[in-house]
């Protein structure tokens, strides 16, 4: 029994020793996870043009947007806006119609003439379409300048970050750029885009 005794102590001194260094244990550092590609998924409630504009599995859901904050709206919209695949969308704005879900009724209605098949000038997705490159959008500023003159309204500048992940090469440098919006606030107090201004991009 003595000597049974004289193990579990010399065993638990071993491992005392092992850590005894006074500094809590660091860790292994985790890999950074891969970001996952779109898939196509049953369009989410409310979305308009859903017959013709496929819904991307990496979007934001608008079920959980909180669509009482204003801000909430904004960033989802512009995310949205921002995520593309060209391995599924022809143009940029297929995601512009997309975004169209967060949008009040007259602006989806300026949005209905837009046939995202026949868009024009679109040169970064057209060249980005040899790679199967898709997107991923971030917001990495978020402000307000002065107070909107009517009750009900908000404008919100974003600065948003467009992620570009090549399938077939390395990743080229993203694009970043400003988004100028306006606001209202809809029936049950729930915000929607009225309008939106892209500043000139910068990549």
């Amino acid at each position: 029994m003595q000597s049974r005794k004289l193990i579990a102590i010399a065993a638990l001194t071993v491992m005392l020793t092992g850590c005894g260094s006074g500094k809590p244990a660091t860790p292994p550092a985790r890999t950074p996870e891969a970001p996952t590609a779109p898939t196509t998924q049953p369009a989410p409630q409310g979305q308009p043009w859903a017959d013709k504009v496929p819904w991307l599995s990496t979007l934001p859901d608008p079920a959980k947007v909180d669509k009482t904050d204003a801000m909430a709206v904004a960033k989802a919209y512009t995310v949205t806006k921002y995520t593309w695949d060209s391995s599924i969308d022809r143009t940029e704005d297929y995601a512009l119609k997309r975004a169209g879900i967060y949008g009040s009724a007259a602006f989806k209605q300026s949005l209905e003439p837009i046939d995202p098949d026949q868009a024009k000038g679109q040169a970064l997705i057209a060249n980005e379409k040899p790679y199967k490159t898709w997107t991923s959008a971030s917001i990495t500023f978020t402000g307000r300048e002065g107070k909107p003159d009517q009750p009900g309204t908000d404008i919100i500048t974003l600065n948003w970050r467009m992620a570009l992940h090549r399938r077939n090469g390395r990743d080229r440098p993203p694009v970043t750029g400003t988004d100028d919006m306006k606001l209202i606030q809809g029936p049950g107090g729930e915000w929607q885009v009225e309008g939106s201004i892209t500043r000139e991009p910068e990549s």
